[in-house]
């Protein structure tokens, strides 16, 4: 059965069929109840192909990753996932990019159309992607923040709130001498928004209180702490308390740290920002704020299908989580 079938089977213009399909036009209430009646009394299905033509959309959603040392992390590719199955939910697929501005596969996405609309992660401070989907006027929304003044949507967890809430809750306990591991140094010299966040926030936040306080970027690898712990131990020898935003390194930091002699949460207490299913894993279970991958995937797939939708005002939304204590932080 053929849109002309339907048509006449509910006794309306093939147009009217097409609109009632494509939502290009309304149509009565009780015109498309009949057309819908005809269409399942068929198990007529439409061709999704043929609906997204006729709505001017792909049904595909372009996502900008830029790798670091040329792969992902695993924080990367855990919001990748989250990013997929939120798009999934919406009858959407994902075209991942990975690479920045100059990369070709970011360029194919802007350059050809190939996706309705583009989700920018990881931002940068002065982020060249976003300046490039500006001029482009293509749909788009960044799950981080820039410092550009350009009218565009984004989703970011409050890092400076969460690291500000990781050092009060150190210095509550008691600790004086603290550290911040912060992401690998490339990241750190692209200026990544949470790296450079996280270090303004650590350090005003450490003086306010009077305590001491070292920054060292760590490489966004698994097992990376165990070098980064051996140069903090020679750099700083009696530091008690540790933040750290570094996802893929904090699997072997409380491990690297009991190895060098210092007990967790005994000797240092640590706190930090990363995913719950993460902290809940290292042993003991870490301290610190929880970041929900999938809300951020969520809002952030809701927001740029309403501005493909029509949407016209600008959104922001900034997640500001609680701190939740657990076995990696006790009293000095």
């Amino acid at each position: 059965m053929d849109i002309g079938e339907i048509a006449q089977r509910a006794g309306v213009a093939r147009s009217t069929v097409s609109y009632a399909l494509s939502g290009k036009r309304p149509i009565s209430a009780a015109t498309r109840a009949r057309i819908e009646a005809v269409m399942a009394e068929a198990d007529f299905v439409p061709n999704a192909a043929a609906q997204s033509l006729a709505q001017g959309r792909s049904g595909m959603l372009g996502l900008a990753v830029p790798s670091v040392g040329g792969h992902l992390s695993s924080s990367q590719l855990g919001l990748v996932g989250a990013v997929v199955e939120a798009a999934a939910e919406a009858d959407h697929d994902v075209v991942l990019a990975p690479g920045g501005v100059q990369h070709a596969s970011f360029e194919r996405l802007v350059q050809r159309r190939r996706v309705d609309g583009v989700l920018v992660v990881e931002a940068r401070v002065d982020d060249p992607r976003v300046r490039r989907l500006v001029r482009s006027r293509m749909p788009f929304v960044v799950v981080g923040r820039t410092t550009s003044d350009d009218d565009h949507d984004w989703v970011d967890v409050d890092y400076d709130a969460m690291v500000r809430s990781c050092v009060r809750h150190l210095v509550e306990l008691g600790r004086r001498s603290l550290v911040l591991v912060n992401r690998s140094q490339e990241l750190v010299d692209l200026r990544y928004g949470p790296a450079v966040r996280a270090e303004a926030a650590f350090l005003d936040e450490c003086a306010r209180h009077g305590v001491s306080r070292v920054v060292l970027p760590c490489p966004d690898e698994p097992g990376a702490s165990h070098g980064w712990v051996d140069e903090l131990v020679a750099r700083v020898p009696g530091f008690d308390g540790v933040v750290t935003i570094n996802e893929s390194a904090l699997p072997s930091l409380l491990p690297s740290l009991q190895a060098a002699g210092r007990s967790v949460p005994g000797d240092v207490s640590v706190c930090g920002v990363a995913s719950r299913q993460l902290a809940e894993g290292t042993t003991p279970p870490l301290s610190g704020c929880d970041v929900p991958l999938r809300r951020l995937a969520d809002t952030a797939v809701e927001s740029l299908l309403a501005r493909l939708g029509g949407r016209a005002h600008r959104t922001t939304v900034l997640l500001d989580l609680p701190l939740v204590e657990r076995g990696s932080s006790r009293p000095a």
